[in-house]
Order: structure tokens, then C-alpha cells, then sequence
């Protein structure tokens, strides 16, 4: 009986296994150094419409073959499971006893929350051409949304309908019109599942077709036990995307981790457009590090053709407590969206007829985040200044309804509304070009350059407003709106029949 108990643990060590029911960590990735990184920012930048898979991308730009096998059997050799290898060769999921996890990064584990993590980052050999291990950082992710007062009701329509955000940027007109998101897919990350009957009911009370919402595990599933917020977060996504693109297919990739659900966008199935509203926070050193690891990920999105839109924030300037840009907002490789408050053209019974004015969001205690990154360089499609600036362009950050069961409520806001308006946009613009949009910032920032120096106008440029906020009794000062690109609503919100002009369809 014993030489049987040897052989078998013998056997789980080589087979990156743990015993049946030996406590676990949540699943990390291993972030593998890729090849040809200049290369790869060229095969971005000349924005190819021949667009990768994560099976070319491996090929192309990924680790070799020889330094997965090795980082692979490194893993379990100290004594850790390997869950999957992705097909991009950058990323190995893996987890292990936290006493085996802990012996290997150098590191000493602690819980929190339910999730096992370290109080300094991990040590990984150089040799090993690994980059970073991913999910022991203490970083807290957090949604970007505000619930509003209750002092609008759908009764005296003061509110944004999906109708009335078709008035204001020209969804209704006839260029337009006809495009419904049909044949484009959205995927949402989320640390809880999306409300169906919320978003069914929202979409029959607006008069929407039956969404098409699916929903996948990535990793660990967190289950119903979640912060409620989550949960909001994620009906919040799927409603107002679905209610800009009514016949997309709204995807929910759920996970107890958000880069390990990242991992999964850009890897498996890989949807054409990712709308991103949380957000993680953490030590300045933590937050480096993720800022750099994410970025890995939203290089690989951009490399298959997939957009790629983030919440900018909702607390101005000030990004976990510092003058800082988002993390995943700062990466060169998304469009960040930043917030607005927008006052349309209404008719007597409150309904909008068309586009009045906007200014940046700010309820005094919200504003819509952005500034510079100090972690990134300046992208090259950007000019002037130090930094990756932040947002790039934004939408409506305010007065939303959202279903909460069997009830519609008001109002909701944050950029966590704003970012999913414009996954909306896009999966419009993708069904008229139809074909991946890719990286969209490059051609955005020629439009808006363009129009800066008296071209076609496809934005509204947002000119009033500020981004200073008083947050923990302290007043933050933020950015001020000015014409041209700003660092509180970037080259603004979409004239989206100017914008599908310019683009192409």
C-alpha cells in the first residue's frame, strides 16, 4: 500500500496534478516573453486587414515551442497543475497547493476574499523567459459605475432611451439606420453573471428584440456569492451595448479573475469587439507591473483585429488614491472612453429629437478619468506631451435606466455605461465595413486631427467642463475641457453617421 501512495504522488507531480481535494489556488497565468516585439507593434500599426488568430499569433509573435514545453515542465516539476496552455504561447494557466506556490515564486501567501495572495511580487527564474505570474498581486478589481438619485422615473421620460441616444448621435439617420449589430459578437469580462430577466425586461419595455446573451466560465467560476455590484456591472454592460447594437450577440465571460477571463477573450473564440468596465487597483509597484502584463494581452487583441474599449474611470484625475490613468484604460492598444452629461434637443414630453450639448461628466463627487500614464511611453499615433494620454474619446456617463428583475429603475451612470455604448457603436461600424475593426485609435486620432485643422467633423468636440473632484473630504484637481483633444473626454463623443462616412462601409 505504501509503494501504491508513492507511485500515485509520484504520478500527480508528474502530471501537474494535486491530490482530490487538497486545497488549491485560484488559477494564475504565466506570462511567457514573446518574439519580435517590434515587429509586432509594425504589424498593429499598419492596421492589416489580414487580421491573426491566437494559433497564427503563436507562430508569428508568441514564445517558441521549446520555451512552453520548458516553462511547462518547470511547473510541474514544482509540483503544480498546468491547467492549459493557450494557443498564443504567452500564456500558461496553472494553480497548486498555496505551500507549493508560495516555495516556488518566493513569495508568502495570505487570503483574502477567498483568493490566496502574495505581499510582494513573484520571483521567477530569468532564465525560465517568463515575463510575470498573474493573480497573487493584491490588486482589488472595481466597477466603474455610479447609481444615481431616483429622481427621474420612466414616467416623465427625462432619461436616456436607447431611442433618445439614436436621436442625439445620428443613429436614426439613413446611412445608419439599417445597421443593427447583426453578425457581431461583444464580449463582456465580469466577476458576476449578468441579470437575464433585467435585461429582457429592459429590452421589452423599449420596445428591443430578445437579446442573444452568452454567457462562459473562464477559470473559476465565482458563483451567485458575489458583491452585488458585480452583478450590476455586468447587466449594466450587456444592457447598453445590446441597446446600441440590438442584434449583436452579447458574450459574458465570467471568472473569479479578471486577467484570467482577458486570457480567455483574446485566446479562445476570440470576439471582434471586448467592452472593459472594471477596473484594478493596487500598490504603485503592483500596478506596474499589471499595466505592462494586461498590455501583453491587448497587443495580442490588437494583432487579431479585436477592439478593444475601456472604461476610463470615475474619480477625474485620481486613479486608486494617486494622480495616475487607469491601468487598463492607459494601455496604447485600447480606446479608452471617458464620460460626458449630455443636454439634447427634447420635445414636449421629454423625449430627445437630436443632438443639443455636452460637457464633461462631473457630479462633483464622479468624473470622468483620465489623464497620463506614466507607465507607458507615447503611443505614435498620439502627439505632444509625456505619457499614453487618457481617454480617447467618450459618450454619455450619466442618467441610464437599467433593469434591476422585474422592475426598470433610474438612473445609472459612470463610464462603466459610456465604454458599452461605444462597444454598441462599433459593432455597428463593423457590420457596414464587414470586417474586424482592429485597433481603432489610430484612425481616430487622424479623424480628429483632421478635423481640428477644419476637416469633416465626426466628433462632437466637448469644450466645457472640468474633471476636478472632492473625494474622502479633499478637493482633486482634474483636467479642464477645451476644444480639440482633452484629457477629460479625448476628441469627444461620435457623430456616428460623419464617423461611418469616414471610415467606410
Amino acid at each position: 500500500m505504501r509503494r501504491l501512495g508513492l507511485v500515485a504522488a509520484v504520478l500527480s507531480v508528474l502530471l501537474g496534478g494535486v491530490a482530490r481535494g487538497q486545497e488549491r489556488t485560484q488559477p494564475l497565468l504565466l506570462v511567457l516573453r514573446g518574439r519580435d516585439a517590434h515587429g509586432l507593434e509594425r504589424f498593429i500599426a499598419r492596421s492589416h486587414r489580414h487580421w491573426l488568430d491566437p494559433h497564427e499569433f503563436g507562430q508569428r509573435f508568441g514564445a517558441p515551442p521549446a520555451s512552453v514545453r520548458r516553462a511547462a515542465r518547470w511547473l510541474r516539476a514544482n509540483g503544480l497543475r498546468v491547467r492549459h496552455r493557450y494557443a498564443d504561447r504567452t500564456l500558461i494557466e496553472f494553480d497548486g497547493p498555496p505551500d507549493a506556490v508560495a516555495r516556488t515564486f518566493g513569495v508568502r501567501l495570505g487570503r483574502a476574499h477567498g483568493r490566496f495572495r502574495a505581499s510582494r511580487p513573484p520571483v521567477v527564474p530569468a532564465e525560465l523567459g517568463a515575463l510575470d505570474v498573474l493573480g497573487l498581486d493584491g490588486a482589488r478589481t472595481v466597477p466603474r459605475f455610479a447609481i444615481r438619485p431616483a429622481a427621474r422615473t420612466p414616467g416623465n421620460r427625462f432619461y436616456i432611451s436607447p431611442a433618445d441616444f439614436r436621436r442625439m448621435y445620428g443613429l436614426d439617420a439613413p446611412t445608419v439606420a439599417p445597421l443593427t449589430g447583426a453578425g457581431q459578437r461583444i464580449s463582456v469580462p465580469a466577476l458576476g453573471d449578468a441579470d437575464g430577466t433585467a435585461v429582457a425586461n429592459f429590452r421589452a419595455f423599449f420596445g428591443l428584440p430578445p437579446a442573444t446573451v452568452k454567457t462562459v466560465i473562464a477559470g473559476h467560476d465565482p458563483g451567485p456569492n458575489v458583491d452585488p455590484s458585480f452583478r450590476t456591472e455586468a447587466t449594466l454592460d450587456v444592457t447598453w451595448a445590446g441597446a446600441v447594437a440590438p442584434a449583436a450577440e452579447i458574450e459574458v465571460v465570467r471568472g473569479s479573475d479578471l486577467l484570467v477571463i482577458l486570457g480567455r477573450q483574446v485566446n479562445v473564440n476570440p470576439a471582434p469587439i471586448i467592452s472593459i468596465s472594471l477596473a484594478v487597483c493596487s500598490s504603485h509597484r503592483m500596478l506596474q507591473r499589471l499595466a505592462r502584463a494586461t498590455d501583453v494581452l491587448f497587443r495580442e487583441a490588437a494583432a487579431q483585429g479585436q477592439t478593444v474599449l475601456v472604461a476610463s474611470g470615475d474619480t477625474g484625475a485620481i486613479n486608486c488614491d494617486r494622480r495616475e490613468a487607469d491601468v487598463l484604460a492607459a494601455s496604447p492598444h485600447v480606446t479608452a472612453v471617458g464620460g460626458t452629461e449630455v443636454d439634447p434637443v427634447r420635445d414636449a414630453a421629454g423625449n430627445a429629437v437630436g443632438y443639443g450639448s455636452e460637457r464633461a461628466w462631473n457630479t462633483g463627487s464622479a468624473a470622468s478619468g483620465g489623464g497620463r500614464a506614466t507607465f507607458f511611453p507615447r503611443p505614435f499615433y498620439q502627439r505632444g506631451g509625456t505619457g499614453r494620454a487618457v481617454p480617447d474619446v467618450a459618450a454619455p456617463a450619466d442618467d441610464y435606466p437599467i433593469g434591476v428583475g422585474s422592475r426598470l429603475v433610474c438612473c445609472i451612470g459612470g463610464t462603466s455605461a459610456a465604454a458599452p455604448a461605444w462597444a454598441g457603436i462599433v459593432a455597428l461600424l463593423a457590420q457596414a465595413r464587414g470586417q474586424p475593426l482592429g485597433l481603432l485609435n489610430p484612425t481616430l486620432y487622424r479623424l480628429g486631427r483632421l478635423q481640428a485643422h477644419g476637416g469633416p467633423a465626426v466628433f462632437h468636440d466637448v469644450t466645457q467642463g472640468s474633471t476636478t473632484v472632492r473625494l474622502k473630504g479633499k478637493l482633486r484637481p482634474g483636467f479642464a475641457a477645451h476644444r480639440g483633444y482633452d484629457l477629460t473626454t479625448g476628441w469627444g463623443s461620435p457623430d456616428v453617421p460623419a464617423l461611418l462616412g469616414a471610415i467606410g462601409g
